[in-house]
């Protein structure tokens, strides 16, 4: 009497195939859906970026008693380029507030650099506004028609775009933004 069970176990050709299918479905849904929760988190951390380097140079100029700059750089040493292109902060040895641009001496005195944000990043800044100089007392120097507003978002984002405000005070605010 050998009465043996024969089970065997595992999957069959169908039942792989039906898995698959499945997991193509599901698929298909969700990974358009997390393109757009990526795009949207880029473009609230291309704004915490920028209030970042408005922040430091603003502490910064507090700090040292001096002037300090955030300004459009596309090499990371001179106030040259489009916002989009990268920013730095400087330690401004202008020689008043109101000068007309942001005058970089040492290599020291680049505080910190950011680099090019990416071809589908964008920064838009009011069009006479290159640069942003803070005072010892922490105040922003008049170098334009107050407040400032800067736009940050991603391309394709759903809702993550940001509005930044910043008044003559140095004060900073920021809201939710369009991303069209």
């Amino acid at each position: 009497m050998n009465n043996m069970v024969n089970t065997r176990r595992g999957f069959t050709l169908i039942e792989l195939l039906i898995t698959m299918v499945v997991l193509a479905i599901v698929a298909s849904i969700a990974i358009p859906s997390f393109v757009t929760v990526m795009k949207n988190n880029r473009s609230v951390m291309l704004s915490e970026e920028f209030v970042g380097a408005l922040q430091l140079a603003r502490a910064e100029a507090v700090k040292r008693s001096r002037l300090v700059s955030v300004c459009a750089s596309n090499d990371g040493s001179s106030c040259v380029g489009d916002w989009s292109d990268g920013f730095i902060v400087v330690v401004d040895g202008a020689a008043s507030e109101s000068a007309d641009a942001v005058s970089i001496g040492a290599a020291t005195d680049v505080l910190k650099v950011w680099d090019s944000l990416g071809d589908d990043a964008d920064i838009s800044a009011p069009a006479d506004v290159t640069f942003l100089r803070y005072t010892s007392t922490g105040r922003l120097a008049q170098v334009g028609s107050p407040p400032f507003v800067f736009t940050t978002k991603v391309t394709g984002c759903k809702g993550g775009a940001k509005t930044l405000s910043i008044g003559l005070a140095g004060s900073l605010s920021v809201t939710q933004a369009d991303c069209n």
